[in-house]
């Protein structure tokens, strides 16, 4: 992901994606505009890395100047971004997804903010969570509540709500035990297997409690 300074021509209007364009790669290093959900940030060989969600699904924006922490606060927003389009080959030199780089973070407009408290939000039961796709859960943080049943060595955390459980995957270290009511709130993944929450703030709610 590395990005020298991709300077986009000002006279071009960038062009808006389509599934079709996903598929076929020909808008390679052309100006693009994708709207979404940023979802994670991370740091890749020296750039910012914004995960943003989008109708098409996940696309990685490369960030070549900015600071994490400016980054961060971009978590839960939705943001339209202008960029130059870059095919990711596959060891056949076949298009396997694309990425966005721009400049800076002056390139990612807010367009919708996050909330100030993500824990203020009705929670969704885990079953509906199980069950439910992207497009009734949105591409926003959603809040749980259940009870810790199990921690895995990975760091995920086993969140069960009456007959239903769910894997949890925290932004950060939590200080959590079996047994503690926790509520969560993260971005739902389908994964490979399960749906789960990924990128996920969690806060203890109740004392701990024997399972039985």
């Amino acid at each position: 992901c590395v990005i020298g300074n991709p300077e986009p021509d000002p006279r071009r209007a960038p062009r808006r994606i389509g599934i079709d364009d996903v598929q076929s790669g020909r808008l390679d290093s052309d100006l693009v505009q994708i709207e979404g959900v940023v979802q994670e940030v991370k740091l890749w060989e020296q750039n910012l890395v914004l995960a943003v969600m989008t109708s098409l699904g996940c696309v990685e924006v490369c960030v070549a100047e900015g600071t994490s922490d400016e980054a961060a606060r971009l978590i839960d927003a939705s943001v339209r971004v202008v960029g130059v389009y870059g095919v990711v080959p596959d060891r056949f030199r076949q298009s396997n997804g694309y990425r966005v780089f721009t400049t800076s973070l002056s390139g990612v407009e807010v367009i919708g903010r996050p909330p100030n408290d993500p824990f203020e939000a009705e929670p969704v039961p885990v079953e509906r969570l199980l069950t439910d796709q992207r497009e009734r859960l949105g591409s926003h943080r959603v809040k749980i509540h259940g009870t810790v049943t199990g921690l895995a060595r990975s760091g995920s955390i086993f969140v069960q709500d009456g007959n239903a459980s769910v894997r949890v995957l925290p932004s950060g270290p939590a200080s959590v035990r079996p047994g503690d009511r926790v509520e969560a709130a993260g971005f739902f993944d389908q994964g490979r297997h399960a749906p789960r929450l990924t990128g996920a703030m969690l806060r203890v709610v109740g004392v701990r409690s024997p399972l039985g």
